[in-house]
């Protein structure tokens, strides 16, 4: 645990030491509590194993939706999913991720990109970024 917290501490030091707002707003998009606190549980917390169609296993923290699966799978296929189905039956987006669900997402080439509410739906920071990403390239 102390481990875990030092690197914590070197992390949050770096991005001070950095004095840039912008910089660091781009990289943890959240103040240095809510990053700490996200982190953590990430970290910290029980996981969920859900699996591709193609069998795949994926590592997701307790409490992560199709959303944080989509990123964590492809920043690609989270960017462009239109639709989510679980054990065969279609789901919301912000729909919590069981153990060994069987997840499956259609995509279309064609979309815009993620909605902003999608923010709200993921648990990750690392989904919560890259869609934040995303919109600033619009």
């Amino acid at each position: 645990w102390s481990k875990s917290e030092d690197t914590l501490k070197g992390v949050l030091k770096v991005a001070e030491h950095i004095k840039c707002k912008e910089f660091r707003k781009y990289v943890f998009d959240v103040d240095d509590n809510e990053f700490v606190k996200q982190v953590r549980e990430e970290l910290f917390t029980a996981n969920v194993y859900p699996y591709t169609p193609d069998g795949e296993v994926i590592e997701l923290p307790k409490g992560a939706t199709i959303t944080d699966f989509a990123y964590t799978f492809a920043p690609k296929v989270g960017n462009k999913m239109i639709e989510a189905t679980v054990n065969d039956e279609i789901v919301p987006f912000n729909y919590i991720i069981q153990n060994q669900d069987r997840i499956k997402l259609k995509v279309d080439e064609f979309s815009h990109g993620p909605n902003p509410t999608w923010e709200e739906h993921a648990k990750t920071a690392y989904a919560k970024r890259k869609i934040l990403e995303h919109s600033k390239q619009i």
